[in-house]
């Protein structure tokens, strides 16, 4: 009888942990540009002098998302590590609040 009890409790425990589910895990939501590195010189001091303090990266649920600022939205599809916005695939880090990525010898962090 115990051994029913404790299958049904686990089966319970799994089901409810799939019901939180719902959405791709990563950096979901949206960020701004914090820092700028160019050919590895930290230009993040400038970052509202070179006019990219309106920079965002918004990264959402269904794996979808956009790069915007100065004018630009640019769509992407995103995974656990590569931005893809139909001509690149860009690789990135997520950490906590942090995301950050290179290309071009541009470094960009966003931060939530």
């Amino acid at each position: 009888m115990k051994k029913i009890v404790a299958m049904l409790l686990v089966l319970v425990m799994v089901l409810a942990l799939c019901a939180c589910g719902g959405g791709k895990a990563g950096p979901n939501g949206t960020y701004k540009l914090t820092g700028i590195k160019i050919d590895g010189e930290d230009y993040s001091s400038y970052i509202s002098m070179l006019g990219y303090d309106s920079y965002t990266i918004t990264f959402n649920s269904d794996g979808t998302g956009a790069l915007v600022g100065d004018g630009s939205n640019i769509p992407f599809k995103w995974n656990d590590t590569v931005i893809d916005d139909g001509q690149d695939k860009i690789p990135y880090t997520f950490t906590e609040n942090t995301v950050t990525f290179e290309t071009s010898g541009v470094e960009m962090t966003f931060t939530k």
